[in-house]
């Protein structure tokens, strides 16, 4: 029976130090592998476009409009809270690793196991982008038929 163990290099969070013995959480190093600075930014654009949408579609509603405050607000927290952490992160955990070489790797490593870079920002901005689409859609069906 033979392990499966991820070999070292870019693409993975294993680093060549660690290959041959399984590390333990406590020991593990992880890699800054840049994903959420490329589909975070596309992420915060598309929910403020559609947020943005809405405002514009029921503007002349101020029950309407206090509703898309209330979620402006939500996204404010929802965005900028990970941000935040993120940066507490870098600051105060020794494990974190800000190596280049992992940020401009063609494959980055998930938990389901290697992929390409633009498969992985592809996966996570998807729902995102379809979400604008679909407040687009729904605005223009809203102003055509009001």
């Amino acid at each position: 029976m033979s392990q499966n163990l991820a070999k070292p290099g870019i693409g993975h969070n294993i680093p060549p130090a660690l290959a041959n013995a399984k590390p333990k959480r406590e020991d593990a190093a992880y890699y800054d592998d840049g994903l959420l600075g490329i589909a975070g930014r596309i992420m915060i654009l598309c929910y403020a476009g559609a947020l943005t949408i809405t405002a514009f579609t029921f503007f002349g509603s101020g029950e309407a409009l206090y509703v898309v405050a209330v979620s402006i607000a939500f996204a404010l927290m929802y965005f900028t809270l990970p941000i935040l952490m993120g940066r507490v992160r870098a600051t105060h955990d020794p494990r974190w690793q800000s190596d280049s070489a992992h940020r401009t790797s063609a494959m980055v490593d998930l938990w389901t196991g290697p992929i390409l870079r633009r498969e992985a920002i592809v996966q996570i901005v998807s729902i995102p982008l379809a979400v604008l689409f679909a407040y687009a859609a729904f605005s223009s069906i809203w102003t055509l038929t009001s």
